[in-house]
Parts: structure tokens; sequence; C-alpha cells
């Protein structure tokens, strides 16, 4: 029903029906399912409907639709690459129970397990207690538990501590550093993984930071670019020149062999434009 609304309200901003699309494009998260594709395609009389994992659409506007690698730390986290032959390959993107390394919510668990270590006695001393009082509005590290398990906390509320725990690394708290350098080497080893697995021959290729944490700056953006060198020499880190809505556009136009890297800058301009009108 969302997806419906959604679609609804795009084309009825932009002024056209849906037999006036030529490739529709959905990057959804979680698991997508073929059964929503003849719906929308009915529903909007779309003549091509494609529906990829949310990951292949940050991969898209991380990297402009080149071969190259997309490296996610959002809420989760997940690593998925395309060589030069179109082969693609996906590390990680397990969910919170399977995995997340490197994710924000696995940052933001961890440090609240390393704030309660240090109340315990068996963790060094951190600022990440005070600070994660300060984010739930505790009166004592001891009450966190009833937050976790009484409300409980959502996992996007844990990762969003991730912002707090950041501020403790930049302000040079040894655990928090350690958290953002562990975080790290876990996604490096990631982008090592795709890169076993595809190769990229001898050019450069492009990874990029893709998702909120990577925006902590620094403290995360520093120690991954050093294990990334360390795994696979010809990578270049960059942070995405596209915002992600602009992932299954760059894909649908891809599908129509119109679209080329160059082509970022006026997508970026014209998807700023909309945002600017207040329409989006």
């Amino acid at each position: 029903a969302a997806v419906k609304t959604a679609i609804a309200e795009a084309l009825s901003a932009a002024e056209v029906d849906g037999g006036r699309v030529d490739a529709a494009v959905l990057a959804l998260a979680g698991t997508s399912t073929d059964e929503l594709r003849p719906e929308l395609a009915g529903a909007f009389g779309l003549r091509s409907v494609q529906l990829v994992n949310d990951v292949v659409g940050a991969w898209a506007a991380g990297t402009g639709g080149r071969p190259g690698i997309a490296a996610i730390s959002g809420t989760g986290s997940h690593v998925f690459g395309v060589n030069e032959r179109r082969e693609t390959w996906k590390c990680g993107g397990w969910g919170h129970v399977l995995g997340d390394e490197g994710s924000g919510y696995w940052l933001g668990r961890r440090a609240l397990r390393a704030a309660l270590a240090y109340r315990d006695g068996s963790g060094p001393p951190t600022s990440v207690l005070q600070a994660a009082l300060d984010e739930y509005g505790l009166e004592r590290i001891e009450l966190l538990p009833d937050l976790v398990y009484g409300q409980p906390l959502s996992k996007s509320e844990i990762a969003a501590f991730t912002a707090r725990v950041a501020a403790q690394a930049e302000a040079g708290d040894a655990v928090a550093v350690e958290l953002f350098e562990q975080a790290a080497r876990d996604l490096a080893r990631q982008v090592g993984g795709v890169v076993s697995e595809l190769g990229f021959g001898e050019a450069p290729f492009p990874v990029a930071m893709v998702g909120s944490v990577f925006r902590s700056g620094a403290v995360l953006v520093e120690p991954f670019a050093r294990a990334v060198s360390a795994l696979a020499p010809r990578a270049e880190l960059r942070l995405p020149h596209l915002p992600s809505i602009a992932g299954p556009l760059v894909l649908a136009l891809l599908t129509q062999g119109a679209w080329q890297p160059a082509d970022e800058a006026w997508l970026g301009e014209a998807l700023e434009a909309v945002r600017s009108s207040g329409v989006a």
C-alpha cells in the first residue's frame, strides 16, 4: 500500500501517467517479492517494473553506475559490488541477529555494553556511560536494562546513539575510538570479500561509503580507508555524489541505455531542484 501511494504521488507530481514511463525500478529494503511486479504494473499501466534490494540502489547512487563497490553502514550494514563484466556479489546484510557488523546498530549496542562493563568494573573507564545517560534521559545507568527490555528500544533508537559515541571518539575516548576502528575493520573485511570474489582487473575502482554512520567523519572514514587500502590497493574511496533516492533512477536509466556516469552532475542538480521546490 505504501509503495502504491508513493508511485501515485510521484506520477501526479510529474503530471504523467504510468503508460508514459519507460522503466520503473523499485529498490526495496528486505526481501523483495516478484508478486508486487504485476500488481504495480497493472495498477499504473507501467510497461517495465523491476524490483531489487535497496543495496543495489545504494550501489548505483554511490558509484554512479560504475563498476565498483558500495559499503553501506546505516542502521544495518551491507557491502555490494559489480565488476566490469556486470557480475555481482554481496557480503553482509544478514540482519542484526546474524550480522550487521560495523553498522549503527552494532556500534550503538557495543557502546552500551561498554558503558555497562565500566559500571561493573569489568571494562575500562569510558565517557560513553555519561553519553548513554544523556541520550536516553536516564538518572543512572542501572535503569538502562528497563529501557532496553521494557519498551523495548528499537534498532533505530539504538543505532541513533552512535552519533554520541562518535562525539566521544572525536574527543579522544579510547573505548569509543576502538569501537569505530573495529567497525572499520569489519566493514573493510566485507569489502575484501567482494573484491576477492569479483576481481576488478588492473584499473582503479570506486568504493562508495554510503549511510549515516560514514557521516560520523574521520573517526570511521580514516581507519576504514587504511583497512581497505591494505586489502585492495586499487580501491578509490569516495562519498556518494548523489543522494540515495537517485539509485533507482540510475538503474532505470541503465536499463534503457540512457545513463552515463558523467550524468551524475545533472541528475544531482535535478533532484536538488525537486527537493528545493517542496514537491518531494
